[in-house]
């Protein structure tokens, strides 16, 4: 599956010189709970609300003067769009974390998928399959 379909696209991001506070404006008006950062379009960090509470507001830092490069993390988990549902989430388990950027070869990138975007996607694919399953066993024998 293409993830790309069912990940945000367009991305939500931010250039390297942002605040804290810029980030945290752009994910409220556009309702993202992570944004990455970017410069010259590639993926060169990630700041999520989790991130903002650990690295901004327990440790009493001011949003509009803190750089928002001193809180993303970095290096990011990213995948690609071919990646397996399966494995994607996966690496997200593995590295504890609910937003893994979606880039393409030259790691610019091209959408976020969220834990809520894969899970969504493989009930959906899960109630069809129950579907089909229940249409096969309800049939009336040969020939339906």
């Amino acid at each position: 599956m293409d993830l790309l379909r069912i990940a945000r696209t367009p991305p939500v991001t931010i250039g390297p010189r942002a605040s804290v506070l810029d980030a945290v404006e752009l994910m409220s008006d556009s309702g993202a709970g992570a944004v990455v950062m970017v410069d010259a379009g590639k993926a060169i960090g990630i700041f999520t609300a989790s991130d903002l509470l650990r690295r901004v507001v327990a440790k009493g830092r001011r949003l509009d003067v803190t750089p928002l490069a001193e809180v993303v993390t970095s290096p990011l988990t990213v995948a690609h769009a071919d990646t397996a549902c399966e494995n994607a989430l996966g690496l997200m388990v593995k590295n504890h974390i609910r937003h893994l950027p979606i880039v393409d070869e030259s790691a610019h990138v091209r959408g976020m998928l969220s834990t809520r975007h894969l899970l969504r996607c493989m009930v959906d694919d899960l109630s069809q399959e129950l579907l089909s399953l229940d249409s096969y066993h309800s049939a009336d024998g040969i020939g339906g």
